[in-house]
């Protein structure tokens, strides 16, 4: 009997060694020796190389888990969690996340109750390749928002015009939407745009624009754009809303008070800090 257990206790150490063998060259692989730039956002490093099928093989568990840790020391708890679930979603024709109680009530988007380790900063400066106009002021937490609304756009050859982003009061001068009191923005959790189409982007779609029929000859783009929009799990378009403001794009945050009041402050004191 010993000699049968040491010949098994032998076979399982080649194993775990073999195992372990598989996951130091997956990391080095991966990495090529260094991890991402941790002061980059989640979506730009860390996502793709999630998203991809090259660290679903066996034994990459480790790379997986290493990458999923820096996310969260860098970028908080809830953040991961938005992301790890969008991609989820977005493998499904039907999200769970999405729930239109009716045609008239405003989408809300499902969120989750999980304590918020914390970024250096709350606030971060967005840019994006189809994206123009005001300078994007943003949580760090709706980065990964900001990069699927980013997709849509270059998906559907329209460039996004911001007006506006992330705002330290409710009050806005010449808005043509009254704001909430619990507007995303004062979060950083939602931007204002107008839509620029046609061959050279110079066609302009704004308010009206987007309020009327999208469906006319021409405007396929812009069209392609807000469904891409409106069929994204994470997302949101003003125009679905019972107060029409379909210049506006967020994640539904207000949705969730508590997760709405802990990043409000989190960001107006990154602001107030100077940080961001």
């Amino acid at each position: 009997m010993a000699v049968a257990y040491d010949r098994k206790t032998e076979e399982q150490s080649a194993r775990h060694t073999a195992a372990q063998r598989e996951e130091a060259a997956a990391q080095r692989h991966a990495y090529n020796g260094a991890l991402p730039d941790a002061d980059q956002h989640p979506s730009r490093h860390t996502g793709p190389l999630l998203r991809g099928g090259t660290l679903r093989a066996r034994g990459n568990a480790a790379v997986q888990t290493a990458l999923l840790q820096q996310m969260q020391q860098t970028y908080g708890n809830r953040a991961v969690q938005r992301f790890l679930q969008r991609q989820q979603d977005r493998s499904n024709l039907k999200s769970p996340a999405l729930q239109r109680k009716n045609s008239t009530d405003v989408t809300t988007v499902q969120r989750w109750s999980v304590p918020t380790w914390g970024a250096t900063c709350a606030l971060t400066t967005y840019s994006g390749s189809n994206m123009t106009g005001k300078q994007v002021v943003t949580d760090v937490e709706f980065v990964d928002s900001l990069d699927a609304i980013n997709k849509h756009a270059a998906d559907n050859n329209v460039n996004l015009h911001i007006t506006s982003s992330f705002r330290t009061s409710s009050k806005v001068k010449g808005a043509i939407v009254k704001p909430a009191s619990k507007s995303n923005h004062m979060a950083g959790h939602a931007i204002d745009m107008n839509v620029l189409y046609g061959a050279n982007k110079e066609k302009w779609c704004n308010s009206s624009c987007l309020g009327g029929n999208l469906s006319k000859p021409g405007k396929e783009n812009v069209k392609g754009f807000i469904d891409a929009v409106r069929n994204d799990s994470g997302l949101r378009w003003g125009g679905d809303f019972a107060d029409k403001d379909t210049v506006h794009i967020d994640d539904g945050l207000n949705g969730d008070m508590t997760a709405w009041d802990e990043r409000w402050k989190a960001t107006q004191e990154a602001r107030k800090s100077g940080c961001g």
